[in-house]
């Protein structure tokens, strides 16, 4: 399998992602968000959260 290719950017945001996947510590989770971030989830239904403090 190939390896996939990310801007630099996307890519230091996913190693942060999947270091603070594996610490389970998702306290600098609002740096690595949009501060206009929209949360759908699949399991709330018609339920949107808009904006970086609420999806966090």
């Amino acid at each position: 399998m190939s390896e996939l290719k990310f801007f630099p950017l996307a890519a230091a945001s996913l190693q942060r992602w999947y270091a603070m996947v594996a610490t389970r510590d998702l306290s600098a989770l609002p740096e690595i968000l949009d501060a206009k971030a929209v949360f759908r989830s699949p399991m709330a239904h018609k339920r949107t959260e808009v904006g970086r403090s609420r999806s966090c």
